[in-house]
């Protein structure tokens, strides 16, 4: 098999920013990913899916048994990867995670429903942004204010994280 994909983007001017690590936009965290597994047929998944996917799906095309999910969080895109009919691929939620850095403070972000979904970034306690990606690609309008939109994503986001397992990671002494 061969995997060619990125672990973040780079910003070019949106949001006024000309880096990556300190943001969870779309322009830094939409990346390629294209696997090519000899036999299966060439095909293009359009549901949203995330790197964290990535170990299992290496350890099923190795033929190796996966950890249990509180060793290893994702799922393996093997399925996906064989699948002879488009109407077999599920949506899956997408959770992506940044912690704390020298540059950024802890973000959290969660892309929920139909693909491309409704994309909400959590800075910490009570604030929260929420971007539907299929009108609005850029993120530019803010939905968090309407709770009747935010109140649902933001419950499938508190039930996501409590599956996942996390881990400190600590800062380098200075």
């Amino acid at each position: 098999a061969i995997i060619v994909t990125s672990d973040h983007g780079d910003a070019m001017g949106e949001h006024n920013m000309q880096w990556h690590g300190a943001e969870l936009w779309e322009p830094l965290v939409h990346v390629p990913l294209v696997i090519y597994v000899p036999g299966a047929t060439p095909h293009r998944v359009k549901q949203k899916r995330s790197l964290i996917d990535m170990a299992p799906t290496i350890l099923a095309l190795e033929k190796v048994e996966l950890p249990g999910p509180k060793e290893l969080s994702g799922e393996s895109l093997l399925p996906d990867l064989l699948a002879k009919d488009a109407s077999t691929i599920v949506e899956r939620d997408v959770y992506i995670d940044m912690p704390e850095g020298p540059n950024n403070q802890t973000r959290r972000a969660f892309i929920h429903g139909d693909s491309p979904g409704l994309k909400l970034i959590h800075f910490g306690g009570a604030y929260f942004q929420l971007y539907d990606l299929a009108t609005d690609a850029e993120e530019k309008k803010d939905l968090a204010k309407d709770k009747s939109i935010a109140g649902p994503v933001i419950e499938a986001f508190q039930q996501f994280r409590a599956r996942v397992s996390e881990i400190a990671v600590p800062r380098p002494s200075e």
